[in-house]
């Protein structure tokens, strides 16, 4: 996980020695400094992936506070950010095309719910052209089923384009 921040407006008179992140264990325990070798000494950092985490931290609600330290050793400390820590979204099977909904302008597309520790709040359906291009969004919202319609016209003909991709957004 990722954690930004912005430098503090005042640093007391003094110039900006460098961070000090902390983080407590997930169970209301103490906060501990993680990372110190990595942020005490650069006042340029303004964003740090963190890799300190609790054992099994999926689901787990850690709490955050970062201190920005002059040079002489004056500090001023973050309120502190609650992060819950999550795994990726796994969806068990590929989404498929219902052919008795689907014709030369519209595909119905089913697929089963994700899973992942924290509430999944979205899905997109991503199509790709088939011409070497990127996926690109073409609909997003409730769980379950997506009617898209998406019509590729020429002055040759035309054809239609169709699902590959389904992403779960937690």
């Amino acid at each position: 996980m990722t954690l930004s921040w912005i430098d503090p407006e005042d640093f007391g008179g003094c110039s900006l020695q460098g961070f000090e992140l902390y983080r407590d264990d997930g169970a209301g325990g103490a906060f501990v400094q993680i990372h110190a070798t990595d942020l005490d000494d650069d006042p340029m950092i303004t964003s740090f992936t963190v890799t300190d985490l609790p054992a099994s931290p999926d689901g787990l609600t850690v709490y955050f506070k970062l201190k920005a330290i002059n040079t002489g050793s004056y500090y001023i400390e973050s309120d502190e950010l609650e992060v819950t820590v999550g795994d990726a979204p796994v969806v068990s099977t590929a989404p498929t095309a219902d052919p008795d909904s689907t014709s030369s302008s519209s595909i119905k597309i089913i697929f089963n719910a994700a899973t992942s520790t924290l509430t999944i709040i979205n899905y997109e359906v991503q199509m790709d052209d088939g011409e070497g291009g990127g996926f690109a969004t073409v609909a997003g919202g409730d769980l379950g089923t997506h009617l898209v319609q998406y019509f590729h016209g020429t002055s040759t003909g035309s054809r239609l384009l169709w699902g590959r991709s389904l992403t779960a957004i937690t």
